[in-house]
């Protein structure tokens, strides 16, 4: 059944194709741990079915509006926190929301916080929750700043350990921090002795810095999992929130997203008042070909 899914972004048969082409091998691997593993689920052919499957359907609708506008109209993804192509779409469409969430702040100096640790052999969800503990503890009680925005990521280093950490945006009036104030306090509060890394803090622009807090937890483009890797992360970021707000951030999140979902519903309300035309596309091995068409008749 294909239901009704006006998007925030005009998307483009090519830019699926793109992102399908990439994704391909991460889906592969990914279904592939799941086949015959029940650990994962009781159907773990299903699950790895749905990643396999992930986008090889799409149907995109084009109005015949002053605009000619086109937008996706149904799709088959997945949504695995791991997959190239949901993390993608996700990331389109909360950079958006960000964005005008952010330009809703007060005029502020904006900072950019990096809190890491030292690269660790092996990572668990027990303990990315308590970084993101520690993390909101320094913000909180260390730097006494109340209204931020946190986003979590994970890389792997050459040497094969896992990088977990945080990018933060904060603003607070009058005060100022040292980096050497911020590394030894950020130490005392991981408890890891000398066993941390350099705290990033740099001024930022809040107008453009919602691209690098909606990036995906996995940075794709440089991390190629073996398939331990793949296992242990999967098991580690099950039920893992890439974000979190605090204070005026999310007061603006949210008032955001009120507005987009208004903003959606009235423009579909104005759409509907025009013909349309559905293009039906499915993936066959290294692009997207059109099976069918159909149109819709405006409403009156």
């Amino acid at each position: 059944m294909i239901t009704k899914n006006l998007e925030f972004v005009n998307e483009k048969i090519d830019n699926f194709t793109l992102h399908k082409s990439y994704a391909l091998d991460f889906q592969q691997k990914l279904a592939k741990l799941y086949e015959g593993d029940i650990q994962y689920t009781d159907k773990p052919s299903k699950k790895a079915e749905n990643v396999l499957n992930c986008g090889t359907f799409l149907a995109f609708i084009k109005y015949n509006d002053p605009n000619n506008t086109s937008r996706l109209y149904g799709a088959n993804f997945c949504k695995h926190k791991l997959c190239p192509m949901c993390a993608w779409r996700a990331h389109l469409k909360n950079s958006v929301k960000f964005e005008k969430a952010f330009r809703s702040m007060p005029e502020h100096e904006y900072y950019h916080l990096v809190l890491t640790i030292q690269n660790v052999p092996h990572i668990t969800k027990e303990f990315i929750i308590n970084l993101r503990q520690k993390a909101t503890q320094f913000i909180k009680k260390s730097m006494k700043v109340k209204d931020f925005f946190l986003s979590f990521e994970l890389t792997i280093g050459k040497d094969g350990n896992y990088h977990p950490h945080y990018h933060i945006i904060y603003y607070k009036d009058g005060t100022t921090y040292t980096k050497k104030w911020m590394q030894t306090e950020w130490a005392k509060v991981c408890n890891y002795g000398k066993q941390y890394q350099i705290v990033n803090n740099r001024k930022c622009n809040k107008n453009t810095i919602s691209r690098e807090l909606t990036k995906y937890i996995l940075k794709f483009e440089d991390i190629n999992p073996n398939e331990q890797q793949l296992r242990v992360i999967d098991v580690a970021l099950k039920g893992i929130r890439k974000y979190s707000a605090n204070g005026s951030f999310k007061i603006a999140q949210y008032n955001a997203e009120c507005e987009i979902d208004k903003e959606e519903f009235d423009k579909l309300f104005e759409l509907d008042h025009y013909s349309a035309e559905i293009s039906f596309y499915k993936w066959f091995i290294d692009n997207y070909q059109i099976t069918e068409k159909s149109t819709i008749e405006a409403k009156q």
